[in-house]
């Protein structure tokens, strides 16, 4: 419990701070929910990557081979045949979390793109599948090469130009290699008291914050800014308007911490000049 709290604390107060807010207000629900979800997708993907199932790279004839002496080479390609599973998930999860958000659709040429970038994916590791036994090696190196190419390119080759899709497929695959490595090691213990495996942690972490947190839902315990209409009793200084169109970022019990535009700075207003809020946009307030 203490673990999701602080993971909560820790991408909340980062995804504010890009906002130039700085606030340290811990007893808030909204900060537990918000490490409850990033753990349940790490969880999930972790269980994904360690039980093999839902798992959808073609290497049956690698995942059979039981060789002692193949063993962490084994692992590796697993590992790296993983982006195929991360990139189902990412495509299920953003339906689910993200489906509001609406994408334009891909052009003829971006889809020819995806797929023959898919497709030279899959050829690699279909042939690491029959070399695997002989060239154990050989196949190691072809795996980790189609894994960092998967990295960059699928954001590029993304089927839908998404950007919070590709970040989803790559935070999964981040954490298939991590629990591979964590698997690999014969002490829980050691293996994080090793500052070095602390690397890859935080790089997963702050991908969450800065490519996923953003666009996920308030009631999923995401940061995507709310849009609200807020209608004062006491103008404040620089919101002359009434009401103000804005998005709502954070509150706390003495205020709310409001964008006026997506990618400005972030605006407080006190709760003793709010008179009322409307959660939605003016269009929608208008027709209310």
């Amino acid at each position: 419990m203490l673990v999701v709290y602080g993971l909560g604390f820790v991408i909340l107060g980062f995804h504010d701070a890009r906002y130039g807010v700085v606030q340290f207000s811990p007893f808030r629900a909204r900060i537990f929910l918000a490490g409850f979800v990033f753990a349940a997708l790490v969880a999930f993907a972790a269980a994904a990557q360690h039980y093999g199932f839902m798992y959808m790279a073609p290497l049956h004839a690698v995942r059979s081979d039981t060789a002692p002496e193949r063993r962490k080479e084994r692992e590796t390609v697993l590992a790296s045949g993983f982006i195929f599973t991360a990139g189902f998930m990412a495509t299920v999860f953003n339906t689910f979390l993200f489906g509001s958000m609406h994408a334009p659709p891909p052009t003829t040429w971006h889809t020819i793109f995806w797929l023959g970038f898919y497709a030279l994916l899959w050829t690699v590791f279909l042939y690491i599948n029959t070399i695997f036994a002989k060239k154990p090696g050989l196949s190691v190196f072809l795996a980790l090469l189609a894994y960092v190419a998967f990295l960059p390119g699928i954001t590029t080759a993304a089927i839908r130009p998404s950007e919070t899709w590709a970040t989803l497929a790559i935070f999964f695959a981040m954490i298939g290699w991590e629990t591979m490595v964590f698997k690999r090691s014969d002490n829980g213990l050691k293996h994080f008291s090793n500052f070095t495996n602390w690397i890859i942690l935080w790089l997963i972490v702050w991908l969450y914050i800065l490519g996923i947190f953003g666009d996920l839902p308030p009631r999923w315990g995401g940061g995507r800014p709310t849009p609200v209409q807020i209608f004062q009793n006491n103008p404040a200084p620089g919101l002359p308007a009434n009401p103000v169109d804005a998005l709502l970022l954070d509150e706390n019990d003495q205020g709310l911490y409001i964008l006026l535009s997506p990618t400005g700075r972030a605006f407080f207003v006190p709760r003793t000049n709010v008179a009322t809020m409307f959660f939605g946009t003016r269009a929608e307030l208008m027709k209310k």
